[in-house]
């Protein structure tokens, strides 16, 4: 019991809790009283005559402990992890991409989100990161979140269940918002001791609506307020305790409730935040902010628009010229790109994509064999032996292509694509070419959108665009091939029940026998496109009949029982209306190719059987055959 009189300062506290060691403190505030004992950390319950002591409850300390605990530190913009990792854009590059961001920032339009996409390794996170750093310095960085598979250690940055705590942590730390709003934050988690576990619409409401909400009475000018937060690589994000074989329906479904919770926080009139989200173009968030998201986001795709090359140069430059004054000092100015024609190949190989410039700085000035020799090998000029330049590249290709469902059947797609018989036709076309059920194209290419530029399905002129030349040139390497084919078959064992599809070569083969047996696409296609269709396959059957000439000069490639079920004459009658004076030679080879596989004099079962139907179906347009095999046409006079 406390006797005396407390000064005016006390009674204007009705509760209050003395810091340990601050003697002034306690002197000001009990000037005059007397017999004055509390322990360490007293709380002191001041009424008009009596001073009642009492032990505390430290709600702050523990409720502060357990938030710690639930914080993913890696994920926090200045952390050591992205500061080795994503250390933003090289000074003087990415200036107009910076600039549209910023002004978007600090613009006051109803686009409270800027979802900046573009294909992989386009600079998404460097450009993230840049932008953090511009924020952070005044103090306008409210919260950032960096998602990341492939390089930290913490799984916590890989998943999502602790990404609306790591906002809050850094809401509470935040010394341009109020501290009440930090209180209010400890308090839910005093009040909830199982708010961790709790889905993250829940802790989105407790842990920053309500404490938020709570403020805006009193405090309603937040002009003044951090204005910024930067989520990153959402596209990354996995679900709990999910392993690489797991479908990705159930990551797809843990980063759109992300999203729904960061739209449910944009809705509320107390967040006054804007968030920038930059993620690869995958189709199901591409699905969120143009349905749930659309009246609030800005779109922001890096492509060729950007011009990126003049980056990709100043990115070479400034980074030889550090490793030259490092480790060659005495190598002449500009080396190792005094020459601009390797300039020029360099920047032809990078494609705009900065994670292929650095993969090839990181090969080119790594110990063991002359920067100079590494760079040609590089470029192709020097061969490589035993040594894998593109290693670590590759390896992120193959991360990206493991992410559709049936990878390898998804590779043959993108072989098929990139193939001289198919890479100048329209991608309506190549859909129908190379589909053998509906919504193909959507289940093995939907996920790889980062790779690869899709047209809408009501584009039947455009065509597919791969993003990198890197990936191209992976595609046309034996042996680099080779080794995609044996990472991707790694991840596959016991993925799929299904038998392992077949090799890139059989595989665009037996679609053109599947269109050849089904007298066109084996999807419903509407008349007009079967029309264009079949116009467009007819020009291409001298090119798949020279290539099947090569990989089978001995004997038929295709079974007997394939060509037997094609109507030989409904295809002869097709060519010749459709190429005119180049179809004789585009039937003859057809029939040369099945003639392959006869003993004279015997002519196999299929060699009759598209000889007989050559002949009706030139008679029917007017052109008559020689006697001889294979067959020759001309018209009759």
């Amino acid at each position: 019991m406390l006797s005396g009189k407390p000064n005016l300062l006390a009674l204007l506290h009705l509760s209050m809790q003395i810091p340990t060691g601050d003697d002034s403190f306690i002197v000001h505030a009990f000037r005059g009283a007397s017999n004055i004992v509390f322990g360490e950390n007293s709380s002191i319950v001041i009424s008009t005559n009596s001073y009642v002591q009492h032990e505390p409850v430290d709600v702050e300390g523990p409720a502060l402990e357990a938030l710690y605990k639930n914080v993913a530190y890696d994920s926090i913009y200045g952390s050591m992890v992205l500061k080795r990792y994503i250390p933003g854009c090289l000074e003087g590059t990415r200036i107009d991409v910076l600039d549209i961001i910023s002004h978007w920032v600090e613009s006051w339009d109803n686009n409270r989100i800027l979802w900046l996409t573009g294909p992989a390794g386009s600079g998404k996170s460097a450009i993230a990161s840049s932008i953090a750093g511009q924020y952070e310095k005044p103090g306008m960085l409210a919260a950032t979140y960096f998602f990341s598979r492939s390089w930290s250690d913490d799984a916590r940055q890989k998943k999502g269940y602790q990404f609306i705590t790591t906002l809050a942590y850094q809401l509470l730390e935040h010394g341009g918002i109020p501290d009440e709003i930090g209180g209010d934050i400890l308090e839910a988690i005093h009040s909830d001791e199982d708010i961790f576990d709790r889905g993250l619409p829940t802790q989105l409401e407790e842990l920053i609506l309500k404490p938020l909400r709570r403020n805006l009475a009193s405090n309603p000018d937040r002009t003044q307020w951090p204005k910024l937060i930067v989520v990153d690589g959402l596209d990354e994000c996995e679900v709990p305790n999910a392993t690489r074989r797991d479908p990705p329906s159930g990551r797809e479904n843990e980063q759109k409730a992300i999203l729904n919770v960061l739209k449910t926080a944009l809705d509320d009139l107390a967040f006054p935040f804007r968030i920038l989200i930059s993620t690869r173009p995958q189709p199901h968030l591409g699905a969120f902010f143009s349905t749930a998201g659309k009246d609030i986001t800005f779109n922001l795709f890096l492509d060729q628009q950007f011009n990126p090359d003049p980056d990709i140069v100043k990115y070479f430059k400034a980074k030889f010229a550090l490793f030259r004054s490092v480790r060659y000092w005495d190598a002449p100015e500009g080396w190792p790109l005094q020459d601009p024609q390797t300039i020029e190949d360099l920047v032809k190989l990078v494609s705009g994509q900065f994670i292929v410039a650095v993969c090839i700085f990181a090969f080119v000035t790594d110990r063991g064999i002359h920067p100079e020799t590494k760079l040609r090998m590089i470029l192709g000029r020097t061969p490589s032996n035993d040594l894998t330049p593109f290693a670590e590249l590759d390896g992120y290709f193959a991360r990206i292509v493991q992410g559709s469902q049936e990878s390898l059947v998804a590779l043959n797609w993108l072989c098929a694509i990139e193939s001289d018989h198919l890479k100048q036709c329209p991608a309506a076309f190549i859909r129908q070419f190379l589909s053998s059920s509906s919504w193909e194209e959507e289940f093995h290419l939907a996920n790889l959108a980062s790779l690869i530029s899709i047209p809408e399905l009501d584009d039947n002129s455009s065509p597919y665009a791969m993003y990198h030349q890197a990936f191209k040139n992976l595609l046309s390497d034996k042996a680099r091939y080779n080794n995609l084919i044996a990472e991707l078959r790694k991840d596959s064992e016991g993925k799929h029940p299904t038998a392992e599809p077949p090799t890139r070569t059989m595989f665009l083969m037996g679609r053109y026998m599947a269109i050849l047996k089904n007298k066109g696409p084996n999807i419903s296609v509407s008349v007009s496109e079967r029309e264009a269709f079949l116009t467009i396959f007819a020009g291409l059957v001298h090119q798949f009949e020279a290539s099947i000439a090569q990989l089978s000069p001995e004997k038929a490639f295709f079974q007997s029982s394939d060509y037997l079920t094609c109507d030989a004459e409904w295809w002869t009658q097709t060519l010749l209306d459709r190429l005119d004076d180049s179809a004789p030679e585009a039937i003859q080879n057809m029939h040369k190719n099945i003639h392959r596989g006869c003993t004279w004099p015997v002519h196999t079962p299929a060699c009759k059987h598209w000889r007989a139907g050559i002949v009706k179906g030139c008679k029917a347009r007017g052109w008559s055959v020689s006697s001889g095999t294979p067959v020759a046409l001309k018209r009759a006079s």
